[in-house]
């Protein structure tokens, strides 16, 4: 049966892999992970649209009722007959069953692929996700019998309600979407707890690093709940020591290799850089062990255009963070929100709007140099990557 870390494969039968050229190719992609050992386990399933369904009541669709029209598609029932692959039937669009959900714990993960992305694919996505079980849909290996534009809009959908980070597309051949999942920390190598001499960094290409890096921090500026989202602003004080604070990443931008960050105009981070405007940031994915460090330059805006363009990303509930009546990091004498007195209880309202933007600053940090660290128990890899003449250079280092 399905486990942490295992494929789900989502309804490859002869029925919907034979709509069209797109969803026949799925069908041989996904025939390309059967035949590779890509992850600890594998389950299939097949729906059966049975009598009085919503299908048959409410779609008026009458068609997969019987054992024949419900058949896998060939090519995947060869490599499915006499494996230990377990085939599970469904009747509706999602492939959480009882019999899935049984196998599986809050916190686990689950790949999947498979057809209709827009349907079944998304509907598996969906019960898992609010079940605890982190459903990562292998985009490149999944379809839909509605057309291309029915799974782009499938993926969209699933970008937004289950995170950008759980949807990998470019995701290549099974070897390259094997290496590409065990570098990210999606998928444990085999026995890496146990055979640590195993750990093979061989193959690991700097360039897909540094995609990969991009594509992380990307999704991290604008996905609230991304594991690179919070992360550490390091800068220099007026006495050479060094200050470290925790802060919100709210912009990224990979051509002009700029960090955004939203604070106080009156916060020391914001004198600080003013004063000497290197600084190094750190990132670190917990359940990915990859952490990224950037070093370069900040600059900080406030009143200006610059300042403006930033403001229109700040919701009204987050004037309460500009509308302290002391600068942050001012002593007090008892414990203190920061906030207005007047509004401390309540979301602030409208009318706070310029009060707020005058203690308003936003912060473009310059990077040039990133370094990539990957941790998995005893083994290390560490890359660096320097900017040159609007390329990057990269470099492996000793961890």
């Amino acid at each position: 049966m399905i486990g942490h870390q295992g494929l789900l494969l989502i309804d490859p039968q002869e029925e919907f892999v034979e709509r069209s050229d797109e969803t026949r190719i799925v069908g041989q992609k996904i025939c390309e992970l059967l035949d590779q050992p890509v992850f600890p386990s594998t389950a299939v399933t097949r729906f059966r649209n049975r009598e009085g369904s919503p299908h048959h009541e409410i779609l008026g669709w009458h068609k997969m009722t019987n054992p024949e029209e419900c058949e896998l598609w060939g090519p995947i029932l060869e490599r499915v007959n006499g494996s230990d692959i377990r085939i599970i039937d469904k009747n509706g669009y999602s492939s959480a069953t009882p019999e899935v959900l049984r196998s599986l714990k809050p916190g686990q993960t689950v790949f999947l692929a498979g057809l209709d992305t827009d349907c079944c694919i998304l509907a598996t996505a969906i019960d898992l996700f609010e079940k605890g079980i982190r459903p990562v849909v292998l985009a490149d290996f999944c379809g839909s019998s509605g057309g291309v534009e029915a799974h782009s809009a499938g993926l969209q959908a699933l970008n937004r309600m289950i995170g950008r980070h759980n949807v990998v597309c470019e995701g290549g051949t099974a070897e390259e979407l094997k290496q590409r999942l065990q570098r990210t920390g999606l998928l444990s190598a085999p026995d890496t707890e146990q055979k640590q001499d195993r750990f093979d960094p061989v193959g690991m290409d700097l360039n897909q690093i540094l995609h990969d890096c991009f594509t992380q921090l990307s999704s991290a500026s604008i996905e609230a709940r991304h594991p690179l989202r919070k992360f550490t602003l390091a800068t220099m004080d007026a006495h050479g020591n060094p200050k470290q604070r925790t802060v919100l990443l709210r912009g990224f931008d990979s051509a002009g290799a700029t960090v955004q960050i939203f604070t106080d105009k009156r916060s020391h981070k914001v004198s600080e850089i003013e004063a000497n405007p290197a600084v190094a940031l750190c990132f670190y994915d917990e359940s990915s062990h990859v952490q990224i460090l950037l070093t370069g330059f900040a600059q900080c805006f406030y009143g200006d255009e610059r300042a403006s363009s930033a403001w229109e990303q700040v919701t009204t509930a987050e004037y309460a963070h500009y509308l302290g009546e002391n600068a942050p990091g001012a002593v007090q004498t008892k414990p203190s929100l920061g906030r207005m007195q007047d509004i401390s209880l309540r979301i602030p309202l409208k009318e706070f709007v310029h009060s707020a933007f005058d203690n308003f600053a936003v912060i473009d940090v310059h990077f040039h140099t990133i370094e990539w660290v990957l941790a998995q128990g005893t083994n290390c890899l560490r890359a660096r990557f320097q900017s040159s003449l609007g390329a990057w250079q990269a470099s492996w280092l000793t961890p």
